[in-house]
Formats: structure tokens, C-alpha cells, sequence
């Protein structure tokens, strides 16, 4: 494996070879190791995509396919072909086989998988029944689990066709799970001792319909790094490791901060057309949310004009219920991604936090309406922004809880679009508050 030093300086010798059509690889490529040709890939320009997968030795390229993020495999696929890719996707791990079919249209999954050896096809399809938010998709089936009868010698010796397997799983002769067996309980027990003897973990198992999301969990409470897998009967399906679990959550975190911009998972060097049209659609939806925070500014336009001292303040009014209302959204979305925010106790979140913001509100209520009188010597526009600060930022926070969690309701990702409406109803609250007092309290 290479450093990132020498990684980005051969990304850069690749790339500008590739626009002169020399391409003799350096030395320093044979280094290269999958996850490095596909980190290589990701940060090569689209119309220079096929061009690098022609670079990859053919022994590392269904590797180096399987460890492309989702997006980045979506616009190989565009830019290499199907056809192609998907023969060099047959070539690796049926778990690996799982990951590059899984986004693919259900006919070229289907013809995808007729190509495959007859012993695979059913492997496949069961995993690929499963959504991709479930453990049953990625549980490895390449583990045979073994009769509870099994000597632990006959044991010693399966170990010499599976070296790599960290326990042997125990089944019935119906195939429900029955146990364990670590691999260091064969050093120590007798050869002629029964497996069932001496199994364990017959609890520590993961459904094969739970979330993925919540599969570390289980990992936490037994301390173990690979779990079985089995069905709602107990029937055994596969192994889970914590390496999966590992993989998929840096995928989800580098998918939450990709929202926070709403560019999703959209890969950096996507086209410039796929780009601009996913973007707009957020861009759209904001203008809107502008759009409606310019009305109510419009429906006070008369008082705008007469107190231009208004306009100065109004960026403050929306300022401070903005950031209260993101704070409180920020822990919202935090609890309801650990897990620890549920019906149960979201009173009391909301309680709490309706006393932290009232504390606040007021505090810096007093603060910014001091300020103004201080300013600009009015009583009358000290009382409207203390009142429009205070409501503002007490309603924002309340936005703040209840709007991610009914989204989470909803099943819609809060950390996609939350921001967008909580900036609407601080902009709109504060707004109309804060001219619709000035109109009131001023104008009379």
C-alpha cells in the first residue's frame, strides 16, 4: 500500500499522462492496492474514468470495483460500460458480487446472475432479497456451518480448508443455529469432545431484518467482532463482522456531512449536467423558502420605508433565532441517530430545551434590545426587537426538536432538508414578529 503523498503524486503523473495517451505506468503503481486504485479512480476527472480502469492490472480490478463508494461505481459504470464492469464483478467474493449488483436495474441483476456457477446463484439472490438497509444483505454465506455432533479433532481438521474462519457455527439437522465454537477452544479441548460440549453464543446472533444502522449495538454487547446471522425461525443465514458494520457507518457520516450542503452522495467528479441537476432541486426549494420569507417582508414595506432603522436590525432577529434553533436541531438529529431520542422521552427533550431557550431568549433578549436603544435612542424599537428576538428564538428551538423528529417519523432523513425549513420558519417567525410589532408599536 502506498502513502497519501505518493498516491496524489501518481493521481497527478496518470492524469496528465492520460491526456497524451502515455500510459506506461510508473514504478510506484505496482504498489497499488485495490482501495488505492479506487481512491485513485474517485478523484479522476469523468471523462478520464475509462482510461485509468484500463490501467488497472486485471487481477485487482473486481476488487478495486467492489471498493468504489456507490456513487463512484454509478458513473464507472456510465463511463466503462455494463457489460464490461459487471464481467469483472463475477469474478469476485459473492459478497462483493452483492455490493456491485445491488444499485443495478432487476433485469441485468437477473442476467447479471445466470452467468454466475450454479452454486452461486442461489447465495446471491437470497442476500439481494434483502433491502440494502438490512443486515441480511451484507451477511457473508461463505461459511458452511457444522452438525453440534462434530468432534473437536474432525473440527482441527475443516480448519485446513477454512483458515481464515474466526469460529465454527453449529447448526441442527433442520438448520437452526445451535452455538458456537472459537477457534481457541480447539487448542485446549480434548479431540475426541463434541462440539455442542463445549459451544457457546447461541443468543449472540444479529436478525437478518435489522437495521444495519443499529447492528453495532449488538457488537458493543457481547464483545465479539462477528456475530451470526439468522432469520426470525433462528435459522442460520450467515456471519456478520464488525468490519461491516465499520465500513457501512463511514459511509453514513460522510453521507450526513455530503447533506449538509445537499449534495447527497454524488461523486467528486460526477458530470457537470448529473451534478447541476441534482443541486437544483435544493437550490430550487430554497428559492422558495426565500421567496416566501421576501413576502412577509413585502406585507410590511409601507413600515420598512417610514423606519429605515428596521431594516438594519432585521438580519439580527433572524440571526439569533437561526443559530438557537440549529443548536437544538443539531442535538435532535444527533439523538435520533444514536438512538438514544424515541417517543419516549422526546417530552422531556422538549421540556428541557424550552427552558434552556427561554433562559437564553431572554438573556440575549435584553442583550440585543439594549444594544438598539443604545443605537438608536427609541423605546419603542428596543420593546419590538426584545419581544421579536424572544419569540424567535424560543419558537426555533421548539422547530428545531419537532421538525427533525417528525421527518424521522416520516422516514425522511432529517439531515437532508431539516436545515432548509427550520431557516424558513426562523426567517418567517422572526420576520413577521418582529414588523408586524414595529407596525403595531410605531406606526399607531
Amino acid at each position: 500500500m502506498i502513502t497519501a503523498d505518493e498516491r496524489q503524486q501518481l493521481i497527478k503523473w496518470i492524469q496528465s499522462h492520460i491526456k497524451h495517451d502515455e500510459l506506461a505506468l510508473p514504478v510506484m503503481a505496482a504498489k497499488l492496492l485495490p482501495v488505492d486504485w479506487a481512491i485513485t479512480i474517485e478523484a479522476t476527472p469523468y471523462s478520464s474514468k475509462k482510461a485509468m480502469w484500463q490501467l488497472i492490472p486485471e487481477a485487482l480490478k473486481s476488487e478495486t470495483l467492489a471498493a468504489l463508494r456507490d456513487e463512484s461505481r454509478h458513473e464507472l459504470f456510465k463511463a466503462v460500460g455494463k457489460q464490461e464492469l459487471i464481467s469483472v464483478a463475477l469474478e469476485s467474493t459473492n459478497e462483493q458480487v452483492v455490493s456491485v449488483l445491488g444499485e443495478l436495474p432487476k433485469p441485468v441483476i437477473h442476467k447479471a446472475i445466470e452467468e454466475l456457477p450454479k452454486k452461486d446463484r442461489a447465495v446471491i439472490r437470497d442476500a439481494l432479497e434483502y433491502d440494502p438497509s438490512l443486515v441480511g444483505r451484507y451477511a457473508s454465506r461463505s461459511q458452511r456451518p457444522q452438525l453440534p455432533d462434530l468432534s473437536v479433532g474432525q473440527a482441527r481438521e475443516l480448519l485446513t480448508s477454512q483458515p481464515s474462519i474466526e469460529a465454527i457455527y453449529l447448526v441442527d439437522e433442520h438448520g437452526y443455529y445451535q452455538g458456537k465454537v472459537m477457534l481457541h477452544q480447539l487448542c485446549y479441548c480434548d479431540s475426541g469432545q463434541i462440539l455442542s460440549e463445549i459451544a457457546a453464543g447461541k443468543d449472540e446472533v444479529v436478525l437478518a431484518n435489522e437495521k444495519i444502522d443499529n447492528a453495532g449495538s449488538f457488537f458493543k454487547r457481547v464483545q465479539s467482532t462477528e456475530l451470526a446471522v439468522v432469520d426470525e425461525n433462528n435459522e442460520f443465514i450467515g456471519t456478520f463482522h464488525l468490519k461491516d458494520v465499520i465500513g457501512h457507518m463511514e459511509t453514513f457520516y460522510e453521507a450526513k456531512i455530503a447533506h449538509v450542503g445537499n449534495v447527497s452522495d454524488e461523486d467528486l467528479f460526477a458530470p457537470v449536467i448529473s451534478s447541476a441537476r441534482q443541486r437544483a432541486v435544493w437550490l430550487g426549494i430554497n428559492l422558495l423558502t426565500a421567496l416566501l420569507a421576501a413576502w412577509v417582508i413585502g406585507q410590511f414595506e409601507a413600515t420598512l420605508a417610514e423606519i429605515v432603522a428596521l431594516a438594519i436590525l432585521m438580519p439580527i432577529v433572524a440571526s439569533m433565532g437561526g443559530i438557537a434553533g440549529s443548536q437544538a436541531l443539531t442535538l435532535t438529529i444527533r439523538g435520533l441517530a444514536t438512538g438514544q431520542l424515541s417517543d419516549i422521552n422526546i417530552r422531556l427533550l422538549r421540556d428541557k430545551e424550552f427552558k434552556v431557550s427561554a433562559i437564553n431568549a431572554v438573556i440575549w433578549a435584553l442583550s440585543v434590545g439594549a444594544i438598539a436603544y443604545f443605537w438608536f435612542d427609541s423605546v419603542g424599537i428596543t420593546l419590538v426587537i426584545f419581544v421579536a428576538v424572544l419569540i424567535n428564538m424560543t419558537v426555533a428551538v421548539m422547530a428545531g426538536i419537532g421538525i427533525p423528529y417528525a421527518m424521522h417519523k416520516m422516514k425522511i432523513d432529517p439531515a437532508l432538508a431539516g436545515s432548509v425549513i427550520l431557516t424558513t420558519v426562523s426567517d418567517v417567525v422572526g420576520f413577521f414578529i418582529f414588523l408586524g410589532g414595529a407596525t403595531l408599536v410605531l406606526l399607531r
